[in-house]
């Protein structure tokens, strides 16, 4: 009998082991995956925001304000405001990527974060989870998208848009 009571208690502390190594490589691995590459490219993301809202409102006051950008590259951007209200906008650009053309235009603005771009505003208004307890959503074609606005590239006939949830 004490045999097999010895033999439990190793068999418990080989799991209790077995737990915490698991649990620390897990650790480990999230700590390694962070860069110093975030810093840099917020202070990337708020001079393309800020570069983005010039060429914006220079867009804007010179012809249609519901189109923004230059570029050969067109594709149609759609807003809900937490009010419920549409604006629809024409993009033009000539980035690869939705976040970039949107940053560019002026019409997004965010921090990037362990998981890409967190964008807080949309059309000058802002949401942050922190604070209202909802976020900016974005879509593809009305669909909840998988990736991320900075990660998403420009599809021609594809539809954009943020919306509050």
């Amino acid at each position: 009998m004490r045999n097999s009571t010895k033999t439990m208690m190793f068999r418990i502390l080989s799991v209790l082991l077995l737990l915490v190594l698991t649990a620390a490589i897990a650790f480990w691995a999230v700590a390694c995956d962070k860069t110093n590459e975030p810093e840099q490219t917020t202070e990337a993301t708020t001079v393309a925001t800020t570069a983005g809202t010039t060429a914006g409102t220079t867009a804007a006051t010179t012809a249609d304000p519901n189109v923004r950008g230059e570029g050969n590259t067109e594709f149609v951007f759609k807003v809900t405001t937490l009010a419920g209200e549409s604006k629809t906008f024409t993009v033009r650009t000539n980035k690869t990527t939705v976040g970039e053309a949107l940053l560019d235009a002026g019409l997004i603005e965010g921090e990037d974060g362990p998981y890409g771009l967190y964008v807080k505003k949309v059309d000058g208004e802002t949401i942050d989870w922190d604070t209202h307890g909802k976020y900016w959503a974005f879509h593809v074609d009305g669909e909840y998208s998988m990736t991320g606005v900075d990660s998403t590239e420009i599809e021609a006939g594809k539809e954009y848009s943020f919306k509050p949830m």
